[in-house]
């Protein structure tokens, strides 16, 4: 083989986790700006326009930041060049291309085809870690209906007395809201898409003017997007579409809007004027608050409830982005991106593990 089958599952095995705390690290993320750049020198190397030499080098190079004083040296020379350059991108690319010599890095490329497509990867990856968690609720929620079938109690409308309701159809009703948002995330995810490598406004132009073909540009691009395993827009501007950035979002809040409903009515059984049916799991030495310790308050589904509003607000961010993308590329999404991508599933994650914590840990006090 020309290169190695290493930079195809480079992202998979060499940085992957199932944390989304390392997901959206700084450290990962310039992890795979690196391996994306890797993986374009390696397509390149196919195609020719570059030697087999420079891509050895640059893999040796990043094979030797697994030791943790090489790496942590890198970063060093990242962060210094940063406060000169004040881009990002082109100090971790100075600072690799310094260091190997290899001056086939990046070529034709934008910033934005490397940020673009690895923020697009780490939504994906994200986008798999939450999905196994909604099945995890989703069944825990289809075993308390099963469990819970032949319980009753009363009903509320209007938060009045209604009819009695069995404990299990109202969970039922909670787990059919979570499989509706689940297909809004499913949609979500079957139409992400990376930006691919398309240049600084999307025609390849940088490409054609190094000489390369319009055949070659789109091969080294199919590599790199194979590398990522993510397909890619055949149309991009010097960004993805931001209007993605929209539609995924917007099913994280559709998850969000079905999990406050359920946190909000533990919240409410869990209360003695409802009747206190429910009550969540309460560790030994757990305190309600500093002024009244002896308290039970339902803090794991006030704490749901609060993540679950944070989300509510992040699509309104990303439809201004979309919305407001001027022309091929204006720049006042990149700040609020890197806020509210990492924390709309940082949030989410934390929501569902803490809703399988409620599910799973309750205690049934109905009669």
């Amino acid at each position: 083989m020309l290169v190695s089958d290493y930079y195809r599952s480079a992202f998979s095995t060499r940085y992957g986790s199932n944390d989304m705390r390392v997901i959206w690290s700084e450290s990962y993320k310039r992890s795979c700006w690196r391996e994306l750049w890797l993986a374009h020198l390696a397509a390149q190397t196919q195609q020719g326009l570059a030697p087999q030499w420079a891509y050895d080098r640059v893999f040796n190079y990043l094979s030797a930041l697994s030791d943790g004083s090489k790496a942590q040296a890198h970063l060093d020379a990242v962060v210094n060049l940063e406060n000169t350059t004040r881009h990002d991108v082109v100090a971790e690319l100075d600072v690799l291309r310094e260091t190997t010599r290899v001056p086939y890095l990046h070529a034709g490329m934008t910033s934005s085809d490397v940020t673009d497509n690895i923020d697009v990867y780490r939504s994906m990856e994200s986008m798999k870690l939450l999905m196994s968690r909604v099945k995890a609720l989703s069944s825990g929620l289809h075993d308390a209906k099963k469990d819970m079938q032949g319980i009753w109690v009363d009903g509320y409308t209007h938060l009045q007395k209604a009819r009695p309701v069995s404990l299990g159809g109202r969970f039922a009703c909670y787990a059919q809201e979570v499989f509706i948002a689940e297909i809004q995330m499913t949609t979500a995810m079957s139409t992400m898409r990376g930006k691919g490598v398309k240049g600084p406004v999307g025609n390849y132009g940088s490409m054609l003017e190094l000489g390369w073909t319009l055949e070659q540009a789109k091969a080294i691009e199919a590599r790199v997007m194979s590398s990522l395993r993510l397909s890619c827009w055949p149309i991009a501007s010097q960004t993805y579409p931001r209007i993605q950035d929209y539609t995924l979002l917007t099913s994280l809040a559709t998850m969000a809007a079905a999990l406050h409903k359920m946190a909000f009515d533990f919240r409410l059984m869990q209360s003695p004027g409802f009747g206190r049916i429910l009550e969540e799991d309460f560790g030994p030495g757990q305190v309600g608050s500093s002024a009244m310790p002896e308290k039970r308050n339902p803090i794991m589904a006030e704490n749901i409830c609060s993540l679950c509003r944070y989300i509510s607000v992040l699509p309104q961010v990303a439809w201004e982005n979309a919305a407001n993308q001027g022309l091929e590329r204006t720049l006042d999404d990149s700040a609020n991106r890197r806020i509210i991508l990492p924390e709309a599933f940082l949030a989410m994650d934390e929501i569902l593990i803490k809703a399988q914590v409620l599910i799973y840990g309750m205690s049934v006090h109905a009669c």
